[in-house]
C-alpha cells in the first residue's frame, strides 16, 4: 500500500521548503506526484536517494560547512524561542510603539523651549541666556531619560525658572 502525503507533510518529512518541492520536480521528481499536491512517499524517497543524497560527498568541506551553518542558525533560533518564553524579548509592533511615543514626547517637549524661554530670557547677558537654554534642554533630556510625561516636563521647564 503506497503512502500518499501533501506537499506541506512531504516538506516536513524531508525539512525543505515547498520551493524545494518545486524545484525537485523540474529535476525529474515529478513521477513521484499521483495527484496535485499529492506524493507517492515511498517513490519520492527513492528518487531522493538516487537523484539528491548520492551526489553527497560527506567529507566535503561545503558540506561541513553547511551543517555547520544550519546547526548555528538552529541554535540560535532555540536561544531566541527560550528568551521569548522567559519573556526576555518584545513584540516588535510594542517597542515600535514605545519608541514612536517617546519621540513624540521629545519633539513636544523641545517645541517648549521656543514658547518657555523668550519670558525667561529678557533682560539676561548672552551667557545666561545660553545658560538658561543649555538647562532648558538637560532638564527635557534628564525628563525624557526618566520617562516623563509632556505635561511632567512642561511643569518642570516652568517651575526651572
Amino acid at each position: 500500500m503506497a503512502v500518499i502525503l501533501s506537499t506541506s507533510q512531504v516538506a516536513e518529512v524531508f525539512d525543505v521548503s515547498k520551493r524545494t518541492l518545486t524545484n525537485w520536480k523540474r529535476l525529474g521528481a515529478e513521477e513521484c506526484l499521483v495527484g496535485y499536491g499529492k506524493w507517492n512517499l515511498k517513490k519520492l524517497l527513492n528518487w531522493w536517494l538516487e537523484n539528491i543524497y548520492s551526489g553527497v560527498d560527506e567529507d566535503s568541506p561545503d558540506l561541513q560547512a553547511e551543517r555547520l551553518r544550519y546547526e548555528k542558525a538552529r541554535a540560535d533560533k532555540m536561544e531566541l524561542e527560550v528568551a521569548r518564553m522567559k519573556g526576555e524579548l518584545l513584540p516588535r509592533a510594542e517597542v515600535e510603539a514605545a519608541l514612536r511615543e517617546l519621540i513624540i514626547t521629545a519633539k513636544r517637549a523641545f517645541m517648549l523651549i521656543p514658547k518657555k524661554a523668550p519670558g525667561l530670557l529678557v533682560g539676561l547677558s548672552q551667557a545666561e541666556q545660553m545658560e538658561v537654554l543649555q538647562d532648558m534642554v538637560e532638564e527635557i533630556l534628564t525628563n525624557l531619560a526618566d520617562g516623563a510625561t509632556i505635561n511632567a516636563i512642561e511643569k518642570k521647564i516652568a517651575k526651572a525658572r
